[in-house]
């Protein structure tokens, strides 16, 4: 995506299924990795070699080491957006 993006799916499916995605640096991307291993693939929108330098590094990762990157990837996006504590939230700033 090249577009401002507050909460793309694509990103968050990709983080619950334990995959590691590789995105562009815009929007609510950033945000959503917070400091997590992961935000090293990210790249600047247009910027096809960056892009490609991604790609060939994770190529280049150890199979356990992507699937235990994602397996981590899972668990905070599953604390992240954890429905209980949204709507213990949510209560506490408007109820």
């Amino acid at each position: 995506s090249i577009g401002e993006e507050p909460l793309p799916y694509a990103v968050v499916e990709s983080m619950i299924a334990g995959t590691i995605p590789i995105a562009a640096r815009v929007g609510g991307i950033p945000e959503i990795l917070k400091e997590t291993y992961t935000k090293r693939f990210l790249f600047e929108p247009r910027n096809i070699e960056a892009l490609v330098n991604k790609i060939n590094e994770m190529a280049s990762m150890k199979k356990e080491d992507v699937q235990s990157v994602g397996a981590k990837l899972r668990r905070d996006a599953l604390d992240t957006f954890n429905i209980s504590e949204i709507e213990r939230l949510f209560l506490f700033i408007f109820g």
